[in-house]
């Protein structure tokens, strides 16, 4: 079983999702256009994992 880097869990399940950057425009939040990159964080922690986290519990790039 697969534990994360941070918190040393065994883990089954990530959070994943598409990055979207908030950004304060005329007094407002309002969401910049995507920029392709998802955000993956483990669903212990919280913490981000990046690509080395990733390469090292074999997430497959088409999931990245």
């Amino acid at each position: 079983m697969p534990k994360c880097p941070y918190c040393n869990e065994e883990i089954t399940l990530l959070y994943s999702s598409p990055r979207r950057d908030l950004i304060l425009y005329d007094g407002r939040w309002v969401a910049e256009a995507s920029n392709n990159e998802t955000n993956t964080v483990c669903s212990v922690c919280y913490e981000e994992l990046g690509p080395k986290d990733l390469d090292n519990l074999a997430v497959p790039n088409t999931f990245r």
